[in-house]
Protein backbone atom coordinates (compact mmCIF):
# COMPACT_ATOMS: atom_id res chain seq x y z
CA UNK A 1 0.00 0.00 0.00
CA UNK A 2 1.26 3.15 -0.98
CA UNK A 3 2.23 5.44 1.49
CA UNK A 4 0.40 9.63 1.66
CA UNK A 5 2.62 11.92 1.09
CA UNK A 6 2.78 14.72 3.78
CA UNK A 7 1.20 18.10 3.91
CA UNK A 8 4.44 20.13 5.02
CA UNK A 9 3.32 23.49 6.79
CA UNK A 10 5.66 26.27 8.34
CA UNK A 11 4.05 28.49 11.01
CA UNK A 12 4.54 32.43 11.14
CA UNK A 13 3.29 34.11 14.04
CA UNK A 14 4.83 36.41 16.26
CA UNK A 15 2.80 35.17 19.51
CA UNK A 16 4.40 32.31 20.85
CA UNK A 17 1.50 30.94 22.83
CA UNK A 18 -0.52 30.98 19.31
CA UNK A 19 2.29 29.52 17.67
CA UNK A 20 3.05 26.62 20.06
CA UNK A 21 -1.10 26.15 20.10
CA UNK A 22 -1.30 25.82 16.25
CA UNK A 23 1.74 23.63 16.02
CA UNK A 24 -0.26 21.01 18.45
CA UNK A 25 -3.19 20.64 16.82
CA UNK A 26 -1.50 20.18 13.24
CA UNK A 27 0.79 17.85 14.89
CA UNK A 28 -1.99 15.03 15.78
CA UNK A 29 -3.51 15.19 12.55
CA UNK A 30 -2.47 12.42 10.00
CA UNK A 31 -1.00 13.78 7.04
CA UNK A 32 0.56 17.31 8.58
CA UNK A 33 3.89 18.04 9.42
CA UNK A 34 4.70 21.04 10.65
CA UNK A 35 8.36 21.68 9.28
CA UNK A 36 9.00 25.00 11.37
CA UNK A 37 8.07 28.11 13.61
CA UNK A 38 9.35 31.17 13.00
CA UNK A 39 8.57 34.84 14.69
CA UNK A 40 9.38 37.00 12.12
CA UNK A 41 9.84 37.45 8.36
CA UNK A 42 13.26 36.69 8.05
CA UNK A 43 13.29 33.30 9.94
CA UNK A 44 10.81 32.58 7.90
CA UNK A 45 12.66 33.46 4.76
CA UNK A 46 15.80 30.46 5.87
CA UNK A 47 13.13 27.68 6.88
CA UNK A 48 11.37 28.09 3.61
CA UNK A 49 15.04 27.76 1.36
CA UNK A 50 15.98 24.96 4.14
CA UNK A 51 12.35 22.90 4.16
CA UNK A 52 10.84 24.06 1.68
CA UNK A 53 7.02 23.89 2.73
CA UNK A 54 3.77 24.07 1.61
CA UNK A 55 1.87 26.07 2.66
CA UNK A 56 2.65 28.64 4.85
CA UNK A 57 0.87 29.96 7.25
CA UNK A 58 0.97 33.37 7.86
CA UNK A 59 0.10 35.52 10.99
CA UNK A 60 -1.98 38.49 9.69
CA UNK A 61 -0.52 40.79 12.38
CA UNK A 62 2.75 40.58 11.57
CA UNK A 63 4.95 44.21 10.27
CA UNK A 64 4.00 44.34 6.64
CA UNK A 65 1.76 41.58 6.38
CA UNK A 66 -0.07 43.86 3.87
CA UNK A 67 -0.27 42.71 0.37
CA UNK A 68 2.94 44.51 -0.77
CA UNK A 69 4.42 43.09 2.12
CA UNK A 70 3.46 39.58 1.64
CA UNK A 71 4.62 39.69 -1.83
CA UNK A 72 8.11 40.79 -1.00
CA UNK A 73 8.43 37.82 1.86
CA UNK A 74 7.31 35.26 -0.83
CA UNK A 75 10.14 36.99 -3.61
CA UNK A 76 12.59 36.58 -0.72
CA UNK A 77 11.59 32.75 0.19
CA UNK A 78 11.69 32.63 -3.67
CA UNK A 79 9.32 29.63 -3.03
CA UNK A 80 5.72 28.70 -5.10
CA UNK A 81 4.27 28.13 -1.63
CA UNK A 82 0.47 28.44 -0.88
CA UNK A 83 0.11 31.15 1.99
CA UNK A 84 -2.70 30.87 4.53
CA UNK A 85 -3.12 34.33 6.36
CA UNK A 86 -4.42 33.91 9.38
CA UNK A 87 -5.96 35.96 11.86
CA UNK A 88 -6.83 36.18 15.92
CA UNK A 89 -9.70 38.90 15.11
CA UNK A 90 -13.01 37.60 14.37
CA UNK A 91 -14.27 41.20 13.66
CA UNK A 92 -14.46 41.15 10.22
CA UNK A 93 -13.60 45.22 9.89
CA UNK A 94 -10.17 44.53 11.86
CA UNK A 95 -9.31 42.04 9.70
CA UNK A 96 -10.22 43.89 6.63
Amino acid sequence: MKQKQKISVLIVETSPLLRQALSDKLNVLDGIEVLGEAENYNLAVKLVHRHGPDPIILDADMENADGIGIKEFLAACDSRARVILWSKYSDKNTVE
